[in-house]
């Protein structure tokens, strides 16, 4: 993923790959009065018949440190589901065999927040919220934000 962005219709069209999901990861980006920047989540299943993947990443053990006050952004996973169940969480710098209907689960890092969380106005994390960026849970947790009526967009 890096900083590449190719539009999945033409990864799928070069690749024997489909495409299950792509969507930033909630709660990713770390707290801060500004909040870091959400990772995103990939969810590709084999349809080829075999395949080699090649993983070469950061940020899986060490998080994204915040700076003055900050919290760190959620570190990047990778996840293979096996066409019969079976989850492997994989290492951040590996080689593996895939087989038809293998299914990688790719979370990529989000970034370090930056200052103090309680300093983060409420209407920023009330649209944190309402954009599907941060969860009410984690809007309680991290910013002390309490609720006077908020409405999820639908």
């Amino acid at each position: 993923t890096n900083t590449m962005n190719t539009p999945i219709e033409a990864i799928e069209a070069y690749l024997p790959i489909e495409f299950k999901a792509y969507r930033l990861r909630p709660d990713s980006g770390g707290a801060g009065r500004f909040r870091g920047g959400c990772g995103i989540e990939r969810v590709w299943t084999l349809v080829g018949e075999s395949a080699t993947l090649s993983i070469m990443a950061e940020r899986t053990k060490n998080r994204p440190w915040g700076l003055e006050g900050g919290k760190p952004g959620a570190p990047g996973e990778f996840t293979l589901v096996k066409a019969s169940g079976e989850r492997i969480t994989l290492p951040p710098k590996c080689t593996i065999n895939m087989e038809r209907g293998d299914t990688l689960i790719i979370r990529t890092p989000g970034g370090g927040g930056f200052g103090d969380p309680s300093e983060r106005e409420t209407w920023r994390v009330e649209e944190d919220m309402l954009d599907g960026l941060v969860s009410p849970e984690a809007a309680r947790r991290d910013y002390g934000y309490t609720p006077k009526e908020y409405k999820q967009r639908r």
